[in-house]
């Protein structure tokens, strides 16, 4: 009987599709865990083919309800849309904590993308072979490009890397369009092959904060000069980082080039910046957050916690200056009177007491004593 009972398991299996998802909403799959929904694959059998066929246009909404409940929609899971080739536009919402792997590999179709600020990571492959993909908007909550994650993405020319990433991963651009490239200040480390066969890549630009470079990141990049803003190799790139003979430049970040800091609040009532602009490459700025009454200032979103700071500029930046309220709050009450010679004003308390404010009273004519 046992035997029985495992083959025609078996034969179950094997007809079967395993796409792990509880529900469905607006023709795309769900799945739930401790209170939150995940978006999930529609289809994981024969290498995906089938996975969301004919699925052109997605908005994921911010909370999904099943079964009575509500769920907030917080992960894009391992595969969800994967070789969705039919699919050129996708809206993710704000509550959306992380793409995982493979999430958009191999949709061909998809042209762009927004990342909202409140996704924190990016799983490997994310956007792998998305040939079609022209335009990425990667948010300053992420720390790290992980490996693959825009490789062969033939259409997309450039990127603008945010200056919260320290770590670019193995092949994270390789086989892309880009045509050139500014690694901004906070990077710390590229990892081998980074940028292979980019043979449209003509110029990039590697700040001195950079202190490893792993190997053969510029493999195949046969049109690319480098410009190092070191004046020497760091002892932490690795011999073969140019086994290629690329052209490079020492001491070179941009002479005479300009960047622009664009500052704002994360609530225009709660305050104001000012500072930024247009800044020539190494110079500096100052940047100056101001609450307004009521509110205090937190941090930038650089994670400068001065108010006021004076920041050397090696690629654009974007700074949000977060303003929170205070907690024991003081709120400002202007009493007058009409004219001072008619009488004084005072002003109530809740609970009953009284401050008065004594306005002396004026007389246009003294009495004649």
């Amino acid at each position: 009987m046992k035997r029985i009972f495992t083959i025609l398991f078996t034969a179950m299996l094997v007809g079967q599709a395993w796409a792990d998802y509880d529900f469905k909403i607006d023709n795309v799959c769900y799945s739930t865990w401790f209170g939150d929904a995940y978006v999930e694959c529609e289809d994981d059998s024969d290498d995906f083919a089938n996975n969301y066929s004919g699925l052109t246009t997605v908005t994921i909404p911010d909370t999904v309800e099943y079964d009575g409940d509500k769920y907030p929609v917080v992960g894009i899971s391992r595969d969800a849309f994967k070789n969705c080739s039919s699919l050129t536009s996708i809206t993710l919402p704000n509550t959306i904590h992380n793409i995982r792997e493979y999430a958009f590999e191999g949709c061909s179709g998809l042209e762009s993308v927004v990342i909202p600020n409140s996704v924190t990571s990016l799983g490997e492959n994310v956007f792998c072979n998305c040939t079609s993909l022209a335009s990425v908007t990667l948010p300053d909550t992420i720390t790290y490009i992980p490996a693959a994650a825009f490789g062969n993405c033939s259409s997309l020319t450039t990127i603008e890397i945010p200056n919260t990433v320290t770590f670019i991963g193995n092949g994270a651009f390789s086989g892309s369009g880009l045509t050139s490239i500014e690694i901004p200040s906070s990077v710390t480390e590229i990892a081998s092959f980074a940028f292979k066969e980019c043979d449209g890549l003509e110029t990039i630009t590697i700040p001195a904060t950079v202190e490893k470079v792993q190997s053969w990141v510029f493999q195949g990049c046969d049109n690319l000069t480098v410009n190092c803003c070191a004046t020497s190799i760091p002892t932490g790139w690795s011999t073969y980082w140019n086994d290629y003979n690329i052209p490079y430049n020492l001491g070179s970040c941009g002479e005479g080039k300009t960047w622009t800091v664009i500052l704002s609040a994360n609530n225009s009532s709660y305050g104001t910046v000012s500072g930024g602009g247009t800044v020539k490459n190494g110079e500096t700025t100052t940047i100056t957050a101001t609450p307004a009454f009521g509110y205090k200032f937190v941090k930038w979103s650089n994670g400068l916690t001065s108010a006021t700071a004076t920041i050397t500029v090696t690629s654009n930046l974007t700074l949000v200056a977060e303003f929170a309220e205070e907690h024991d709050k003081m709120w400002k009450v202007t009493i007058s009177a009409n004219s001072f010679e008619y009488g004084s004003v005072g002003l109530s308390y809740d609970g009953g007491m009284e401050q008065h404010l004594l306005m002396v009273r004026q007389y246009l004519k003294m009495a004649r004593l």
